[in-house]
């Protein structure tokens, strides 16, 4: 998803927005377990559809608590205020501590593509003890899949992949094995009025890694980049969970009519 600065310079506002999708997405979750039942097993009880679910849901909502302890230590550009007869809080540590919730953001969202590759892996191609699977494995097995290969899913899947997923991949695997990534922070204090503002940029690694996608650095915060990559996560599983839907139809078991759970139209 290209950012759009306007989006996300207003955080309480935004974060309502992503809020707000968030649970748009626990229903279409709900929804897909419906369409399963129905059209794939003709059964209820599909507990490991469920915990698959749950857990990639967690991962979301993990993401989305970690983003509420990188606001409650600062939001560039607004004032935080101290006694004036004391020092002001040091921007260095605050970007310091910013960058390593940041840091948490991007596991956690991985982790929710990597739980998705393992559901796609458990409803395609895997085995009752075999449901393990990681996301960029997915992609580089899927066209060996003939139930995958070039269904509207296994389309889905690249698509995301090459304009978002892999990319944040890549950068974990440099917070992990290579580099940490810190980001610049800018402090203004206005000493008399007991106001400090810190601008802590976005981590500069992971700015060049999506440079085609985002303003100059200096342009988008730290709270604004986390705000865009959470909205554009979720808006990356909605695309996913339509394209399964339509796997489900594509490769359906039961037979129309026969559904377990019916909704009452009247």
């Amino acid at each position: 998803m290209e950012y759009q600065k306007e989006k996300y310079s207003n955080p309480i506002e935004a974060l309502k927005t992503i809020d707000k999708s968030y649970n748009q997405l626990q229903g279409k979750f709900i929804l897909l377990g419906t369409e399963y039942a129905n059209m794939i097993t003709g059964t209820l009880g599909n507990e490991v559809f469920y915990l698959f679910r749950d857990n990639i849901l967690r991962r979301l909502s993990a993401a989305l608590y970690h983003y509420d302890i990188l606001a409650k230590l600062n939001i560039s550009g607004v004032p935080t205020l101290y006694d004036p007869r004391k020092s002001p809080p040091d921007g260095f540590h605050v970007g310091l501590h910013q960058s390593y919730v940041f840091d948490s953001i991007i596991f956690h969202l991985i982790s929710g593509f990597d739980y998705f590759a393992s559901f796609v892996k458990y409803f395609t191609y895997g085995h009752k003890d075999d449901r393990r699977e990681l996301w960029s494995k997915l992609i580089k097995r899927m066209h060996t899949i003939d139930k995958l290969n070039q269904s509207a899913l296994a389309l889905e899947l690249k698509a995301i992949n090459k304009e978002f997923v892999q990319i944040l991949v890549d950068y974990r695997a440099k917070l992990i094995h290579n580099e940490s990534d810190f980001p610049k922070f800018l402090q203004k204090t206005k000493i008399f009025n007991g106001e400090t503002f810190i601008y802590v940029t976005a981590p500069k690694s992971l700015h060049k890694k999506f440079k085609k996608l985002l303003p100059p650095i200096d342009s988008c915060s730290i709270n604004e980049i986390a705000l865009w990559l959470l909205d554009s996560s979720l808006d990356a599983f909605y695309r996913l969970l339509d394209a399964t839907s339509i796997f489900f139809e594509e490769n359906r078991v039961t037979l129309p009519g026969d559904e377990i759970i019916r909704f009452d139209k009247s």
